[in-house]
């Protein structure tokens, strides 16, 4: 599966649920979206560990129709995985230190006229 076909799955699912975490989106494309790649919104604030640079730029792709919004870590244990890190609670653009886990969960970016 290639970038696009994956950005057209990861629509899809944010479509179907409103919302979907990396978790759920990960689960759906399979073991292609699978790496060694950490992804990072601001320094040492990981959105999620583990994802191919494919994934990533599928999510690249679709960046204008999409948005993060922060999410309970809750989420990711319901859906069964999470990072062991701490939690970013205020994330800003200059980022952390050490590594932080900054729980997303994706929406539609709303488009605004």
């Amino acid at each position: 599966m290639n970038a696009q076909e994956m950005s057209d799955v990861i629509l899809k699912i944010i479509d179907d649920r409103k919302e979907a975490s990396i978790v759920e989106i990960v689960q759906a494309i399979g073991p292609e979206a699978r790496g060694d790649f950490a992804w990072e919104l601001f320094p040492n604030a990981i959105m999620w560990a583990g994802v191919s640079e494919c994934l990533v730029d599928a999510f690249r792709l679709i960046r204008s129709a999409i948005e993060p919004r922060l999410a309970r870590p809750f989420v990711y244990l319901c859906d069964g995985e999470y990072l062991k890190l701490p939690i970013a609670k205020r994330p800003t653009p200059r980022g952390y230190k050490e590594p932080h886990w900054l729980p997303v969960c994706f929406v539609r970016r709303e488009i605004t006229q």
